[in-house]
């Protein structure tokens, strides 16, 4: 602190981030050539997707993507930026998503009940927290099309936290933070404009990680296959399990019944190493009482 105090300056507060030494702090290469591609794919979705949501004419394209600071980030945003601020993952540093004005106030126009060929728009003013809110409401709608297009989002339902209208609102958390910034050249309605989103490389990087982790377990789990596929294991049914007294344990004679509480048409139950692996029908086949596999269930 002494340290980063000196190089700072007395009029500056030094800053202190955690650092985590199991993983860079940027993207590697292959890891920004696979969110180039998402971002492009989701280009070309919401094209389709924000076209009839909005009942207007829309266009997006991905121009840029590069890797910077959070503070690098927010300096090249203009002075009142719609800013949308989103998690893609729970209780981890808040990504944003920034579009000018015209683009804005051009899809809240149309989500009003605006004609889009009658789109003549004021964008210099403050953004009303009614506006906000319907804003809100545009960006998830964003977001729901990412995680259905991204299947790594699949399941994690990002959030939008808020929609912001200075500068001055955006958390300052993404300023310590390295994100990866991505350009998108965008018309709405007849609006052109431009969207910037700063993404925590962190989170994108953990996120990438998983499944590559998930992947690599996959191969694993093929070559092991591959090399015992030839060995026996044995598989066993249970019917149904009853409890008796040992009383009327001790009064069963040949040719009396047991009355089991698992219905003839119930599944039974598949073990594999003490195990359940499997629910089936029994049956016969070829003269031998069989069972039919009908869910996997470990």
């Amino acid at each position: 602190m002494q340290v980063a105090q000196q190089q700072v300056g007395e009029d500056q507060p030094a800053v202190v981030t955690l650092y985590d030494f199991r993983q860079g702090s940027k993207l590697a290469p292959d890891q920004m050539r696979e969110v180039e591609e998402v971002l492009q794919n989701l280009a070309r979705v919401l094209r389709r997707t924000l076209g009839v949501y909005l009942n207007a004419s829309v266009w997006l394209e991905l121009q840029a993507l590069s890797q910077g600071s959070g503070e690098q980030y927010l300096r090249n945003l203009p002075d009142q930026p719609i800013t949308a601020l989103f998690e893609l993952l729970p209780h981890t540093p808040k990504a944003v998503w920034q579009m000018d004005a015209p683009l804005a106030y051009g899809a809240l126009h149309c989500m009003l009940g605006g004609r889009p060929d009658n789109c003549e728009l004021i964008t210099e003013r403050e953004l009303s927290p009614v506006e906000a809110a319907v804003l809100r409401r545009f960006c998830k709608e964003i977001l729901d099309t990412w995680a259905l297009t991204w299947p790594l989002l699949d399941g994690q339902a990002p959030v939008v936290k808020e929609v912001v209208g200075d500068i001055a609102q955006v958390d300052v958390e993404l300023r310590h933070e390295q994100v990866v910034i991505a350009l998108i050249e965008a018309n709405f309605a007849g609006q052109e404009g431009r969207m910037w989103l700063g993404l925590p490389a962190g989170i994108l990087q953990m996120m990438l990680r998983k499944v590559e982790t998930k992947a690599a377990g996959k191969q694993i789990s093929s070559a092991l296959l591959s090399n015992t596929g030839a060995t026996e294991v044995k598989l066993h049914v249970y019917l149904a399990q009853q409890m008796m007294w040992l009383s009327a344990l001790q009064e069963l004679q040949e040719g009396m019944q047991i009355d089991l509480e698992h219905h003839v048409s119930d599944p039974v139950a598949v073990y594999l190493a003490g195990k359940k692996k499997f629910l089936a029908r029994t049956g016969t086949q070829r003269g031998r009482l069989a069972v039919q596999i009908t869910e996997v269930v470990g």
